[in-house]
């Protein structure tokens, strides 16, 4: 019998592109970036409240890692070399506290955020392979990230 993770796993391979692509589907590049920026103020808010505690510590770097290699993966359609590889290369310092790692989620969601007009110019119709459920379009991926962070950051406790 399969494991919750693998259940998990075989749920956001099957119905996860499918979920995204529709709903990044009904926004222009306009509104998407509307939508990240109020995540941004969203999950920002919950890294700056949440305890410094080791899992909280944790997720809020994953949240991080995730939006970094999301962003990497999103340069393909500015003509930047496809590079295989988790996010892990993307995860801010384990030295950093809370405070930091909210003002870093910032910076890289602004990253993000500056993306937007480029993607947009760029009209790039492939899709962009997600590790964990196949390709994806640009709009479902800066879909995706928007949401990764704002279902991750749920799991802060504030302080």
């Amino acid at each position: 019998m399969a494991g919750t993770k693998e259940l998990r796993d075989g749920f956001l391979k099957a119905f996860g592109p499918w979920f995204l692509e529709r709903m990044a589907g009904q926004h222009s590049f306009e509104r998407l970036s509307r939508i990240l920026e109020r995540s941004k103020e969203t999950v920002y808010d919950r890294v700056l409240h949440a305890a410094d505690s080791p899992i909280h510590l944790e997720a809020s770097r994953h949240i991080i890692g995730i939006e970094g290699w999301g962003q990497r993966r999103l340069r393909v359609a500015l003509g930047e070399p496809l590079r295989m590889g988790g996010h892990r290369a993307y995860r801010p310092s384990e030295s950093l506290s809370c405070v930091d790692l909210a003002l870093e989620f910032a910076r890289t969601r602004m990253n993000t955020l500056g993306l937007i007009p480029l993607l947009e110019g760029a009209e790039y119709a492939h899709k962009i392979p997600h590790d964990g459920m196949g390709p994806l379009s640009v709009k479902a991926w800066l879909y995706y990230l928007h949401l990764h962070a704002w279902i991750e950051s749920f799991g802060l406790r504030r302080v």
